[in-house]
């Protein structure tokens, strides 16, 4: 995929207690920003909780748009589900309008879900006696 200007690629990870995000420059693919709920200070089942996953969202956002990165493509690595659209309603509501005179917003230009498939195929049939 050949992109002209800069994007951020955000992987999203997904486990039973747990959501990982990951940014990474298309130009220079290197990360630019990681986090996760448990970093947030969330323990147990409670970073799976729609606020803490919104709050998560809105930090990490920020985060983003304070490193100038503002043009984004998901790549969802899991279903999606109540957990990353709550995720995803704070980090599209997350701004910056206290740094710079206006606001700045996230703008997201694609949605991708990524399955991993084995490099080997299936595994084979195993051989009967004869």
């Amino acid at each position: 995929m050949r992109l002209k200007s800069r994007f951020v690629f955000l992987s999203i990870k997904q486990t039973l207690n747990n959501l990982f995000v990951t940014a990474v420059d298309n130009k220079t693919n290197k990360v630019v920003l990681t986090g996760s709920a448990g970093k947030q200070g969330f323990k147990g089942t409670s970073r799976m909780s729609p606020y803490s996953l919104e709050k998560f969202g809105r930090r990490f956002g920020r985060r983003l748009l304070k490193k100038n990165r503002a043009r984004i493509i998901l790549l969802f690595r899991s279903r999606y589900n109540r957990f990353l659209r709550s995720f995803l309603k704070g980090f599209l509501l997350a701004r910056l309008s206290k740094i710079i005179g206006r606001r700045y917003y996230h703008h997201i230009v694609a949605f991708r879900y990524v399955v991993r498939v084995a490099h080997n195929g299936l595994r084979k049939r195993k051989k009967r006696r004869k």
